[in-house]
Protein backbone atom coordinates (compact mmCIF):
# COMPACT_ATOMS: atom_id res chain seq x y z
CA UNK A 1 0.00 0.00 0.00
CA UNK A 2 1.20 3.49 -0.84
CA UNK A 3 -0.12 6.65 0.81
CA UNK A 4 -1.47 8.96 -1.91
CA UNK A 5 -0.55 12.07 0.13
CA UNK A 6 3.14 11.43 0.85
CA UNK A 7 3.84 8.32 -1.30
CA UNK A 8 5.41 6.41 1.59
CA UNK A 9 4.95 2.66 1.10
CA UNK A 10 3.67 0.30 3.83
CA UNK A 11 3.82 2.94 6.56
CA UNK A 12 0.22 4.12 7.00
CA UNK A 13 -3.15 4.47 5.27
CA UNK A 14 -3.88 7.63 3.30
CA UNK A 15 -6.71 8.53 5.68
CA UNK A 16 -4.22 8.42 8.61
CA UNK A 17 -1.42 10.33 6.86
CA UNK A 18 0.34 12.77 9.21
CA UNK A 19 0.95 15.13 6.26
CA UNK A 20 -2.70 15.28 5.23
CA UNK A 21 -3.35 18.69 6.80
CA UNK A 22 0.02 20.20 5.81
CA UNK A 23 0.16 22.48 2.80
CA UNK A 24 3.88 21.88 2.16
CA UNK A 25 5.70 18.59 1.93
CA UNK A 26 8.78 18.08 4.16
CA UNK A 27 12.13 18.26 2.36
CA UNK A 28 13.04 14.61 2.97
CA UNK A 29 10.10 13.17 1.01
CA UNK A 30 9.85 12.72 -2.75
CA UNK A 31 12.25 13.06 -5.66
CA UNK A 32 14.59 16.02 -6.11
CA UNK A 33 13.71 18.36 -8.94
CA UNK A 34 16.93 19.32 -10.74
CA UNK A 35 17.35 22.99 -11.65
CA UNK A 36 14.78 24.16 -9.12
CA UNK A 37 15.35 27.80 -8.15
CA UNK A 38 16.53 28.26 -4.60
CA UNK A 39 17.59 25.33 -2.43
CA UNK A 40 18.74 22.46 -4.69
CA UNK A 41 17.93 19.90 -1.99
CA UNK A 42 14.23 20.78 -2.09
CA UNK A 43 12.04 17.75 -2.61
CA UNK A 44 8.51 17.54 -3.87
CA UNK A 45 5.92 14.88 -4.54
CA UNK A 46 4.31 15.11 -7.94
CA UNK A 47 0.57 14.56 -7.97
CA UNK A 48 -0.27 12.13 -10.76
CA UNK A 49 -3.24 9.93 -11.43
CA UNK A 50 -2.94 6.41 -10.06
CA UNK A 51 -3.10 4.78 -13.50
CA UNK A 52 -0.11 6.89 -14.63
CA UNK A 53 2.09 5.86 -11.75
CA UNK A 54 1.40 2.16 -12.37
CA UNK A 55 1.65 2.27 -16.17
CA UNK A 56 4.61 0.89 -18.12
CA UNK A 57 5.50 1.00 -21.81
CA UNK A 58 6.77 -2.16 -23.48
CA UNK A 59 8.57 -1.44 -26.77
CA UNK A 60 10.07 -3.59 -29.52
CA UNK A 61 7.20 -6.09 -29.50
CA UNK A 62 6.67 -8.49 -32.41
CA UNK A 63 3.96 -7.55 -34.93
CA UNK A 64 1.81 -10.54 -33.89
CA UNK A 65 1.64 -9.40 -30.22
CA UNK A 66 -1.94 -9.32 -28.91
CA UNK A 67 -3.67 -8.92 -25.54
CA UNK A 68 -3.24 -12.59 -24.61
CA UNK A 69 0.48 -12.42 -25.51
CA UNK A 70 0.99 -9.40 -23.21
CA UNK A 71 -1.08 -10.94 -20.42
CA UNK A 72 1.19 -13.99 -20.44
CA UNK A 73 4.25 -11.72 -20.48
CA UNK A 74 3.10 -9.48 -17.58
CA UNK A 75 0.93 -11.83 -15.49
CA UNK A 76 3.79 -13.11 -13.25
CA UNK A 77 4.31 -9.61 -11.82
CA UNK A 78 0.82 -8.96 -10.48
CA UNK A 79 -2.73 -7.99 -11.30
CA UNK A 80 -3.12 -6.22 -14.63
CA UNK A 81 -5.75 -3.46 -14.72
CA UNK A 82 -5.53 -2.55 -18.41
CA UNK A 83 -3.58 -3.31 -21.58
CA UNK A 84 -3.43 -1.06 -24.64
CA UNK A 85 -1.66 -2.24 -27.79
CA UNK A 86 -0.88 0.27 -30.53
CA UNK A 87 -1.95 -1.27 -33.86
CA UNK A 88 -1.84 -0.36 -37.52
CA UNK A 89 -5.35 0.52 -38.74
CA UNK A 90 -5.09 -1.25 -42.07
CA UNK A 91 -3.52 -4.57 -40.96
CA UNK A 92 -4.40 -4.65 -37.24
CA UNK A 93 -0.78 -5.74 -36.55
CA UNK A 94 1.03 -4.50 -33.45
CA UNK A 95 3.04 -1.30 -34.06
CA UNK A 96 5.75 -2.57 -31.72
CA UNK A 97 4.70 -1.05 -28.42
CA UNK A 98 2.02 -1.36 -25.76
CA UNK A 99 1.01 0.08 -22.40
CA UNK A 100 0.33 -2.13 -19.38
CA UNK A 101 -1.33 -0.77 -16.22
CA UNK A 102 -0.73 -2.74 -13.01
CA UNK A 103 -2.66 -2.56 -9.75
CA UNK A 104 0.34 -1.30 -7.74
CA UNK A 105 3.51 0.64 -8.48
CA UNK A 106 5.68 -2.09 -6.95
CA UNK A 107 4.27 -4.66 -9.39
CA UNK A 108 5.02 -2.33 -12.31
CA UNK A 109 8.56 -1.71 -10.99
CA UNK A 110 9.21 -5.46 -10.77
CA UNK A 111 7.96 -5.93 -14.35
CA UNK A 112 10.33 -3.21 -15.58
CA UNK A 113 13.24 -4.73 -13.67
CA UNK A 114 12.71 -8.24 -15.08
CA UNK A 115 11.41 -7.56 -18.60
CA UNK A 116 13.70 -4.70 -19.68
CA UNK A 117 16.40 -6.17 -21.94
CA UNK A 118 14.74 -9.59 -22.07
CA UNK A 119 14.89 -11.46 -25.37
CA UNK A 120 11.44 -12.22 -26.70
CA UNK A 121 10.86 -13.80 -30.13
CA UNK A 122 14.29 -12.67 -31.44
CA UNK A 123 13.67 -9.11 -30.23
CA UNK A 124 15.08 -7.35 -27.15
CA UNK A 125 12.27 -5.74 -25.14
CA UNK A 126 12.57 -2.19 -23.89
CA UNK A 127 10.42 -1.58 -20.80
CA UNK A 128 10.11 1.67 -18.86
CA UNK A 129 7.62 3.89 -17.03
CA UNK A 130 4.98 5.45 -19.28
CA UNK A 131 4.97 9.20 -19.79
CA UNK A 132 1.75 10.99 -18.85
CA UNK A 133 -0.50 11.72 -21.81
CA UNK A 134 0.06 15.06 -23.55
CA UNK A 135 -2.89 17.45 -23.33
CA UNK A 136 -4.12 18.78 -26.67
CA UNK A 137 -3.91 22.55 -27.17
CA UNK A 138 -6.95 22.54 -29.50
CA UNK A 139 -9.64 22.10 -26.85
Amino acid sequence: MICSNCYIEDDHWTSKCPLKKQTTVPKNIGPTIPGLAGDQSTKCVPKVKSNQETSITISNLPKFANTEYLQELAKPFGRIKKIFIAKYRDTNDCRGYAFVHFKTRSQAAEAIKVLNGRKCDNLILSVDWSDPPVQSMNK
